[in-house]
């Protein structure tokens, strides 16, 4: 909440919620602005998790540079 309130501007926010990301479904999310992201979608049918980091060992891109 504190980051929505410094900054005004929804792009230059690193975490957000939407109530009504969809009908009956809420979204939290993160975007650092570096390629690492999460968002977590939570509906009256479970909890949905994507998590997204280009350091990982697991992403393409360090496994294709090793």
């Amino acid at each position: 909440m504190l980051e929505a309130i410094l900054n005004r501007e929804e792009e230059s926010r690193h975490y957000s919620f939407t109530s009504s990301w969809s009908d009956g479904e809420k979204m939290a999310s993160m975007d650092n602005g570096s390629e690492a992201t999460w968002s977590v979608v939570f509906s009256p049918a479970g909890t949905f998790l994507r998590k997204f980091d280009h350091e990982s060992s697991m992403s393409l891109a360090v496994l294709r540079a090793a």
